[in-house]
């Protein structure tokens, strides 16, 4: 995450103020069913037309200063997203300009136009989901609980524990998605620079008639990706089920209960309303939780990939230009090989003499 804090100063004022209509939004939400149980409670059950059109007016004022903060927040969180991406992506072109010979072999080419693409995107979607709703879901959550217990405390008890089993799922799927998350993106990169490799050699190939050999070797690679692939999505998978499942028992017994402690005049009609509304509230932020410990898994992976270019050493400066060379080169007897080819030398037994400022062209 060292990536986000080096670009949040950039963006840090509206950053904040789309964290801010955010915040403002998810009170807006949980205003919803409080004003729902005083129409019920003190309007619809005390006969009072006067207080539903009360309680009823300040909902649709909460419901409209709501959607204001939604509009601004999504201006601020696309544009500043988009303004981030286009950053890193810019930067990490520079970076791999620079790189050296055997930081570029040790990345594969393959991999560092994943790492420029598919990773960059990936964190582009972190900031954008944070500002828009990756706050709003623990607020969401959070305020629930809070003014569900301020309604009634018996009913509350099973709010909290719905939450103690969701939250023992999701960190389960968390720890089991993180590592598959991480071969996916490297299996990506074995497949991009399998196609590379024959783009590149795709004359040798056709010439030595070798198409059914590099078939194979990307049916390989593409069968790889697709198990890691299916292996990678399947807890994500079975954990938004599961959510519903135990949101909706929740839900079952809030109403069974309810009934229990309405006939002992402990609990009002309202608040077995209003509390029926929360836990689906619960449940659209818990889903939304789970999307976000996916994108975050995921995320983290790219910005581990995008951090090594970023630290890999560099052969050339980034800025700069050669007019400071002074002196002559002289090379006697050089033989080079590449470190990671075959072992055969490339240059022979080379020696030549260089003068600063001579053309050698002719």
């Amino acid at each position: 995450m060292d990536i986000l804090r080096r670009y949040f100063p950039r963006y840090r004022i509206p950053f904040l103020i789309a964290v801010l209509c955010v915040a403002l939004e998810a009170v807006c939400d949980l205003l919803g069913p409080t004003f729902m149980a005083r129409i019920i409670d003190l309007g619809i059950q005390q006969g009072s037309l006067e207080k539903v059109w009360h309680w009823g007016s300040m909902m649709l004022l909460v419901t409209g200063m709501g959607a204001v903060f939604a509009s601004l927040r999504n201006i601020l969180a696309g544009k500043v997203s988009q303004s981030f991406g286009s950053d890193l992506r810019h930067d990490l072109f520079k970076k791999t300009l620079s790189l050296s010979t055997e930081s570029a072999d040790r990345l594969q080419p393959g991999s560092l136009v994943t790492r420029m693409t598919g990773d960059v995107t990936q964190a582009t979607q972190m900031v954008n989901g944070t500002m828009r709703i990756f706050i709003k879901a623990p607020v969401t959550c959070i305020g629930s609980i809070i003014l569900s217990t301020l309604l009634n405390w018996r009913l509350s008890l099973v709010i909290y524990a719905v939450v103690a089993v969701v939250s023992v799922l999701i960190f389960l799927c968390m720890r089991a998605s993180y590592p598959r998350f991480h071969e996916l993106q490297k299996a990506i990169d074995h497949l991009n620079t399998r196609i590379e490799e024959y783009l590149l050699g795709i004359r040798l190939v056709k010439a030595f008639g070798t198409q059914e050999v590099e078939e194979r070797k990307f049916d390989k690679d593409n069968d790889e990706l697709r198990d890691i692939s299916i292996s990678a999505q399947r807890p994500i998978t079975l954990l938004s089920p599961m959510l519903s499942l135990v949101v909706g028992i929740g839900t079952v017994i809030v109403l069974f209960w309810g009934s229990k402690l309405f006939s002992l005049d402990i609990a009002n009609a309202g608040d077995i309303s209003a509390f029926t509304i929360y836990m689906s509230q619960m449940l659209s932020s818990l889903l939304m939780i789970t999307n976000i410990f996916n994108i975050f898994v995921r995320t983290k992976a790219s910005l581990q990939r995008i951090g090594e270019v970023m630290d890999a050493p560099a052969d050339f400066p980034a800025k700069g230009t050669m007019t400071d060379i002074k002196g002559t080169i002289d090379c006697e007897h050089l033989t080079f090989s590449y470190p990671q080819g075959s072992g055969l030398p490339a240059l022979r037994d080379i020696s030549f003499h260089l003068d600063k400022g001579v053309n050698y062209k002719q």
